[in-house]
């Protein structure tokens, strides 16, 4: 049971010792409950155990995280390339690129809980999550080739229309992949300990593929000629090893833990999201996360442009400061489990947060002449505390649906799920179109080699200044998280 300062209402069904899967209400037995008939389902008596649960089994951990790796590259791509792409191939303005891509994100609002009260709801042989694994990770894969690829040269013909089309698809495919994928974490394990390891494995595994998005993908781009054409050639590689990633985790996770929840009696509805608001601990974890993303969110949507304008760098730097970056967020990834484990996710939190605030400051240094040990060694620094960081945030949310199913006693662990996925990815959105506005003020022209001053400055400060700020904000909304483990 997930301990918070708040008190819990009710229990959530957990399995047996021994047991792969959890049955329903009316199918389980528990240390504690009062039987009530089945019009009402049951009622457990708050402050009470359930039975022991099966060990976590490595293997299907493994196999769940490595789907991050798909969704890494995916999203990596997009943030990394994709308002480069638009801007400076396509030839829309920065303000009028970020608006289109804002505009589509904020699409999820409507089907990221939609996708969760579906997952939810799905009766099948392999769960309520995993068909949406081989579903959604064909369909995240045939959108970054859609994004990049230029098909019958439309892109460029018609960009505006191509590029809302594109993104829609993409939102789309993210979305049925992404949000059952993400509620899987809760059903995995119902220890808050193992759910820090699980998200560590998630850590090595996202961050292999963006290790994929953020150092190789640059490097085709290069390759392929700086153009349209090494775009495209990007977009072929990248949808190879998102379908190859996300197939892999629907297979290894065969043998996963689901919960199964009584058709009549806990059958989730939409509505319930109203109620889901009173979660503090989840409303909580949402608004930090929220900070963190816009100002990173910001960040990458210019460090593109930072590097080969401001710095005057070819875009392969960008792959030599990912490497250094990711490769230090998979060292640290023990150190960070090891600190969770002894002082507690939030105090871990604000432990890393002035390290990665720090280290991103450092960019007001940055000049032209910038060596590539500089590069390594920023990476190494940003990654080191972004680590901690990441772990934290994901290994919050199952223990906030946890505490979510103990306080109300309603299965929407999808439906939660698809409000978190709905806000990080409109918070995303917002980024992009504030990043594309900054440097539009800023007098930043498309297409062009010499930048104004100002301009100039406008990417110093979306890269150096913006994620400093969204990682105080983090710190003063997570203040108010209760769940102690």
């Amino acid at each position: 049971m997930v301990d918070s300062d708040d008190e819990a209402n009710g229990i959530g069904p957990i399995a047996p010792a021994g047991s792969n899967q959890l049955a329903g209400a009316a199918a389980t037995e528990f240390v504690g409950t009062e039987a009530l008939d089945d019009d009402q389902g049951e009622r457990v008596v708050p402050g009470l155990t359930s039975p022991a649960e099966p060990k976590l089994n490595v293997k299907t951990a493994l196999g769940w995280a490595f789907g991050s790796t798909g969704t890494a590259v995916l999203l990596g791509s997009v943030n990394t390339l994709l308002l480069i792409y638009i801007v400076d191939h396509l030839l829309l303005s920065a303000t009028l690129a970020g608006t289109i891509i804002s505009a589509t994100r904020l699409f999820d609002a409507v089907i990221d809980p939609l996708m969760g009260s579906i997952s939810d709801q799905t009766r099948s042989r392999w769960g309520r999550r995993r068909p949406y694994l081989l579903i959604g990770g064909i369909l995240c894969a045939l959108s970054v080739l859609l994004l990049f690829s230029n098909p019958l040269g439309v892109a460029a013909q018609y960009p505006a229309i191509f590029v809302t089309v594109a993104l829609c698809f993409y939102a789309i495919a993210y979305t049925v992949y992404a949000v059952p994928y993400i509620t899987m974490s809760y059903e995995l394990t119902g220890n808050p300990k193992e759910r820090t390891l699980l998200m560590s494995y998630r850590v090595y595994a996202s961050s292999a593929g963006l290790m994929f998005a953020q150092a190789l993908a640059p490097w085709i781009v290069a390759r392929g000629g700086g153009g349209m054409a090494g775009f495209a050639m990007m977009g072929y590689v990248m949808a190879a090893i998102i379908l190859i990633a996300c197939l892999t985790s629907f297979v290894m996770t065969a043998h996963a833990r689901v919960i199964q929840v009584d058709n009549v009696t806990q059958r989730p509805r939409l509505r319930d999201m109203g109620k889901a608001l009173g979660n503090k601990p989840f409303v909580r974890l949402v608004g930090a996360k929220s900070c963190y993303l816009l100002g990173t969110g910001i960040q990458a949507a210019a460090l593109a442009f930072f590097l080969t304008v401001a710095l005057e760098k070819s875009l392969a730097i960008l792959g030599l400061l990912s490497a250094a970056l990711l490769a230090s967020v998979v060292l640290s990834q023990p150190f960070w489990v090891w600190v969770c484990n002894r002082i507690g996710k939030r105090n871990t939190f604000y432990l890393a947060v002035p390290l990665n605030a720090g280290a991103n400051l450092s960019w007001l240094l940055a000049q032209p002449g910038e060596s590539a040990a500089g590069f390594v060694i920023r990476g190494i620094l940003i990654g080191l505390a972004g680590g901690g960081m990441l772990l934290v945030i994901q290994a919050m949310l199952p223990d906030t649906l946890q505490y979510e199913s103990e306080r109300g006693g309603v299965s929407q662990e999808g439906v939660l799920s698809g409000v978190f996925t709905t806000i990080e990815r409109g918070v995303s959105a917002i980024s992009v179109a504030i990043a594309g506005l900054i440097m539009g003020v800023g007098g930043y022209v498309a297409g062009q080699a010499d930048q104004s001053d100002s301009a100039i400055q406008a990417l110093y400060f979306c890269v150096a200044i913006s994620p400093a700020i969204g990682m105080i904000m983090a710190v003063l909304v997570l203040r108010g998280y209760s769940l102690k483990h």
